[in-house]
């Protein structure tokens, strides 16, 4: 006499079997399963065992909406990508754009391959927000090997009008100086830019409302050490 099966416990897929229900229209043994998402399902052994059938139809929505948003992630992502192509070309090519005169009536270029989009895409892929399209040597123009996605404030230090100051020995750039000391980039920049002073002046000069003391406490030691 062959075994009697008994799946009451076991998981299928994201269906466990709870129960009996008699048997189908074929004489096969159906059993209760309780789906993940609280639904009920009838299935018999055959079917539960090969796998014909593991959710109440959730998993197969599930699967479609996963597929869904990757479409339209990409969709977004690739629109994203494709602003930072048109900009790109824009700067290089366009007479009216405001910042022609520093890209393309200084003669940085596209590459030829770069002016077709897809090309562009497929050799920087997305563009994720933050993220800026530079050029790791700023005298030559855009091209594959030649750009790279950065974050802004590392797109900013990239620049080639970038100021340098220099105290004890030291030249950092003026961004450097304002993260190190912990103060506004646009007060050291003022001064520097607007005001005219020197490098000694621009940073040692306390800040009213700045953190002075951990301005001075930081300039100290690094004059000691200077010394």
């Amino acid at each position: 006499m062959p075994q009697r099966i008994n799946l009451i416990g076991q998981t299928f897929g994201r269906l466990l079997v709870t129960g009996e229900h008699g048997r189908d229209k074929f004489q096969k043994k159906l059993w209760i399963c309780m789906c993940k998402d609280g639904n009920i399902v009838y299935a018999n052994t055959n079917v539960l065992r090969k796998g014909a059938i593991k959710s109440c139809g959730c998993l197969s929505r599930d699967h479609i909406l996963k597929i869904n948003q990757e479409r339209r992630r990409y969709s977004i992502e690739k629109a994203r990508a494709k602003q930072v192509w048109r900009s790109m070309l824009s700067r290089c090519i366009d007479k009216r754009n405001v910042s022609y005169e520093n890209y393309g009536a200084k003669g940085i270029g596209v590459a030829e391959s770069w002016m077709d989009f897809e090309q562009f895409y497929e050799d920087m892929g997305d563009s994720p927000r933050g993220m800026m399209l530079d050029r790791i040597e700023n005298t030559i123009g855009y091209c594959k090997e030649n750009c790279r996605l950065v974050a802004r404030k590392t797109q900013n230090r990239n620049k080639r009008f970038h100021i340098y100051l220099e105290l004890y020995g030291e030249r950092r750039l003026l961004v450097e100086w304002a993260e190190m000391l912990n103060v506004k980039y646009d007060s050291l920049y003022n001064r520097k830019v607007n005001l005219e002073w020197s490098d000694e002046e621009t940073l040692t000069i306390p800040m009213w409302g700045q953190a002075c003391k951990s301005v001075m406490c930081t300039l100290n030691i690094m004059a000691s050490g200077s010394s």
